[in-house]
């Protein structure tokens, strides 16, 4: 554990908002003005390490106030925020990364591929695979889709799971496109 100065009072110990009075104490360091954080950590893209929840009097709900995240695992960029720790349009946490900012980064698994969604239609090598639709965001462009290897032990289950996958695909496009869509 490793002690750092407190995000939301800035160090100071004391409320930095005075919500209650001039004299109350920071509610995430009890007045301190230091936090114990578990290494290694990543600063708060969300609140960007303020500890203060974006355009608001409150403390950062991904942080809990302390302006990082403890973070473990080799990480990258999250691809769906873009680093921000933002949701697309709103003033949430990414849901993606929780609003950190950084994901885990995936080894490539052993017989499998990522290819684009422009490619979903083509078939892949003359090995007996099913495609399979990694649904992130349907109206998302830039959808993934894995390739993988059709299990031995059950033959078939691969396309019934690819054909119920893009229904769902489409019935979610649709739903983005027209919220009262119903079957």
């Amino acid at each position: 554990m490793k002690e750092i100065k407190c995000a939301f009072c800035k160090g100071k110990g004391v409320d930095p908002f005075e919500l209650l009075s001039h004299l109350s104490t920071c509610a995430i360091c009890g007045g301190k003005g230091k936090v114990k954080m578990e290494e290694p950590y990543v600063k708060c893209a969300f609140c960007q390490g303020t500890g203060i929840y974006p355009h608001t009097r409150l403390n950062c709900t991904v942080c809990s106030g302390k302006g990082v995240v403890t973070f473990r695992e080799p990480k990258v960029t999250c691809p769906e925020c873009k680093g921000t720790g933002q949701e697309h349009l709103t003033n949430l946490p990414c849901l993606k990364c929780g609003g950190i900012g950084v994901i885990k980064k995936s080894p490539g698994s052993a017989g499998e591929e990522k290819i684009s969604r422009s490619h979903a239609g083509k078939k892949a090598a003359p090995k007996s695979t099913t495609e399979a639709a990694e649904v992130n965001n349907p109206s998302s462009a830039e959808a993934e889709v894995k390739i993988v290897e059709e299990s031995k032990d059950f033959p078939g289950e691969g396309e019934q799971i690819a054909e119920e996958v893009g229904a769902s695909t489409k019935k979610a496009e649709k739903l983005v496109t027209n919220p009262e869509y119903s079957e």
